[in-house]
């Protein structure tokens, strides 16, 4: 007891310059510490399939409505994923030229939502005006959806009628982490309908790019694909071809 005595003593006269601290982390505070640097925030949700038969661009669970694509798999982009080596991606934002409507619609009527705008639902009211686009840039896009130009999303029949929001966990290949890409993915019921998104690539996925499914046995409009797929949350190698 007196050795402790002097140790404790000796201790606190040189806490100032040798910095003694007679406190030490609970094991409760070290068990949080530990759990919190092990835990994964990315958010790689889930979507649904719509609906082709309005002849508006549908994507795997995003409506293609004039107001925009909104679903759950959109929001936060995911970071720190693989670095890999996709053939298609997104290295910076690309916007889409307004789209020419023929007269006699409500293109161009002035607006301040898209109720104001008529041709049964089909228009959108953008920047203060009615049109058959959702959008001309990314910023357009609600929940960090991504723009994508006429013709490159596509609805029954292969209908595109101007340009729409598709929903996305990324816009750019540097929202995916250091060597990350940030893909166009077709329908998981094949690449007829086009692009119906942008998502990262993750370490769980089975395929990068659409060769890499060469052994699928799936050979869908030129070839097999490598698709997104909502219900696992990460790229598969498609194994259904329809068109509508």
């Amino acid at each position: 007891m007196k050795i402790s005595g002097l140790v404790w003593v000796a201790c606190a006269a040189l806490a100032a310059h040798a910095g003694c601290s007679s406190s030490s982390p609970s094991p409760a505070s070290a068990s949080s510490t530990i759990t919190d640097a092990g835990s994964d925030g990315s958010d790689d949700g889930e979507v649904t399939a719509g609906d082709a038969s309005s002849g508006l661009p549908v994507t795997d669970g995003a409506s293609a409505s004039p107001e925009g694509a909104s679903d759950g798999d959109t929001g936060t982009p995911s970071t720190g994923g693989c670095p890999v080596s996709a053939s298609k991606h997104r290295a910076a934002p690309m916007a889409c030229a307004a789209t020419a409507t023929d007269a006699g619609t409500d293109a161009g009527a002035a607006c301040s939502t898209s109720a104001d705008c008529g041709d049964a639902g089909q228009m959108t009211c953008l920047h203060g005006a009615c049109s058959v686009d959702q959008c001309t840039a990314d910023a357009d896009c609600p929940n960090g959806g991504v723009c994508s130009c006429m013709g490159q999303t596509r609805g029954y029949a292969g209908a595109s009628p101007g340009n729409v929001c598709v929903p996305a966990n990324c816009r750019i290949d540097a929202d995916c982490g250091a060597g990350g890409s940030c893909s166009p993915t077709p329908s998981t019921s094949g690449p007829f309908y086009g692009i119906v998104g942008y998502y990262c690539h993750a370490c769980s996925d089975a395929c990068t790019n659409d060769d890499d499914c060469a052994d699928a046995g799936v050979s869908c409009f030129g070839g097999p694909y490598c698709v997104r797929d909502p219900a696992v949350g990460h790229w598969v190698c498609g194994t259904s071809c329809s068109a509508g």
